[in-house]
């Protein structure tokens, strides 16, 4: 196992707007950007909307953009977050991992899983990146460029990504049990 997922967000609750503050802001990524040492964008689009929009928390650096952790990059910006459909590029966060133990993020996540493939809806430069981190014995964590933040990828050194498994394994909530998020009810279109 060379890196495992995690829903910040449960199953069901997939229909939402990207503009809309989600819990997982703050008792997920609020926490995260407040122990990572970088976080950067990869697959951006220059001239885009999403990047216009967050001009001011982004800076070009290569093939990615790093993320000014020094200000908040949350609130306003929920857009960058939550954007679907390849829209707001891989976001990767790393930090050392001791770092994010201390961030104790699974009692809200749900659903572990051990993926196949990590490529699977990544910017393949990100996905390098975090198994770089991990080499670095840094924890390296991936969001999904095609799914917001339905899930994210964690990536760290063997001994400490089966630790970590096993502590989201025992922590991470089940969707069904989820008290967290409010199903959205389906509006009726009735024809007439």
């Amino acid at each position: 196992m060379n890196y495992f997922s995690v829903n910040l967000i449960p199953g069901y609750f997939r229909d939402y707007n990207e503009q809309s503050s989600l819990p997982a802001r703050g008792l997920i990524l609020q926490s995260l950007l407040l122990r990572a040492t970088d976080c950067y964008v990869y697959g951006l689009e220059k001239g885009s909307g999403l990047l216009q929009q967050c001009s001011d928390i982004l800076s070009p650096t290569r093939n990615k953009y790093k993320v000014d952790l020094e200000q908040e990059v949350i609130k306003g910006y929920e857009q960058l977050w939550n954007m679907q459909g390849w829209g707001n590029g891989s976001i990767v966060i790393v930090m050392e991992s001791k770092q994010f133990k201390g961030a104790d993020i699974f009692p809200y996540c749900y659903n572990p899983d051990v993926l196949d493939t990590s490529n699977t809806g990544e910017i393949p430069a990100a996905v390098r990146y975090c198994k770089d981190a991990a080499k670095r014995n840094k924890v390296a964590l991936c969001l999904s460029v095609s799914n917001g933040t339905e899930y994210m990828t964690v990536y760290a050194p063997g001994g400490i990504l089966k630790e970590l498994f096993d502590l989201a394994v025992q922590q991470c909530l089940k969707s069904k049990s989820d008290t967290l998020y409010k199903q959205q009810k389906k509006q009726r279109s009735l024809s007439r």
